[in-house]
């Protein structure tokens, strides 16, 4: 076809469209009225009661598999669908490992209070089962280790809580109220070089050189006075010349300085620097290198504080247990105030 014909086509095929155009546009001119008039609600009527029964045919209707595959899952192929497999029930979870919490910690001291039982407190190490994150100090003694009634261990074992402290161990409790508590007793220690009764009229020395004598507690004496391995009663004259020379002593008779936890860098306590043999403070049992961590449960992190505790509870206690950290272990010195 050349390009002759193709402009005859071209021009033959416009020339029709533009008459049907003109045809239509015609017709709906003229048919105007009729177009815009409203159906009535009884024309509408009539044309729905005119329209027969509708018949269904049961080889119309398309099964319902069908038209899954062809519009739900638009799966064309016509392949035949796969079974469905069986769903396997979830296996149970076993029960959590309970560990008993003599294998998290070791109860290393307690101090009972008979007339205050919650304000006892204990001394807890954890074991590597334990798995606390806490850092230790240069003792090797986790932070956190003072607990009382109440106290929650730490992370991850902040489930298990201290639920009461006695004198044969300390009873701990759990977020699990179906579990029952466990009480762990505290450490064995070697009794050799320390002093114990063994009858109401004798004691017994066992390799030590400390002379104890017989002395009742809360006795009226003049000066201090050791009861036991690291048990003291004051005396009035000793509790006198500390309360009108404290600062003379302890710029003359001991050094102190405050301790640093080295991996925190955050103060813990009191180190004792130098001790003034024949001294108040030698006849008290500080030593050079001990550092006070706390006084009857309170954390000291100063001398100022330490000093400023015990003026503004002289009168609130008689017994006194300093918890002291000496050569990477801890001990307690507990001390009597004289007889008022």
């Amino acid at each position: 076809m050349n390009t002759a014909q193709i402009k005859l086509v071209a021009w033959s095929a416009a020339g029709v469209l533009g008459v049907a155009l003109a045809l239509y546009v015609g017709w709906f001119v003229a048919n105007r009225p009729v177009i815009n008039r409203m159906v009535t609600k009884d024309e509408m009527k009539a044309v729905l009661v005119d329209v027969g029964e509708i018949a269904y045919k049961a080889d119309d209707i398309v099964p319902y598999p069908q038209v899954r595959d062809a519009v739900i899952t638009l799966d064309w192929s016509g392949r035949p669908r796969a079974e469905a497999q069986a769903v396997m029930p979830e296996p149970e979870q076993a029960a959590p490992l309970v560990i008993p919490v003599a294998e998290l910690v070791k109860v290393m001291f307690v101090s009972f209070d008979a007339e205050a039982p919650d304000e006892s407190l204990c001394v807890l190490k954890y074991t590597p089962a334990a798995q606390v994150s806490s850092p230790p100090t240069s003792s090797g003694v986790l932070q956190g280790w003072i607990k009382r009634p109440g106290d929650a261990l730490d992370t991850p074992l902040g489930h298990v809580k201290v639920y009461a402290v006695r004198p044969d161990g300390v009873e701990f409790a759990f977020d699990d109220a179906q579990r029952e508590h466990e009480t762990v007793a505290p450490n064995e220690y070697d009794l050799r070089g320390v002093v114990r009764l063994s009858s109401e009229d004798e004691l017994v020395l066992r390799q030590t050189s400390i002379a104890v004598p017989r002395v009742v507690v809360g006795e009226a004496l003049a000066r201090t006075t050791q009861l036991d391995q690291g048990i003291y009663q004051v005396g009035w004259e000793d509790a006198q010349y500390i309360a009108d020379n404290y600062a003379e002593i302890l710029s003359t008779e001991v050094r102190t300085v405050d301790h640093r936890d080295p991996r925190t860098g955050r103060r813990d306590g009191v180190q004792v620097l130098d001790v003034q043999s024949g001294s108040v403070a030698d006849t008290h049992g500080l030593s050079t290198g001990d550092v006070v961590k706390s006084i009857n449960g309170h954390p000291v992190t100063s001398k100022q504080e330490a000093i400023t505790f015990v003026k503004n509870n002289k009168d609130l206690y008689d017994k006194w247990e300093v918890v002291v950290e000496s050569k990477g272990r801890l001990k307690t010195l507990v001390y009597y105030s004289p007889k008022k």
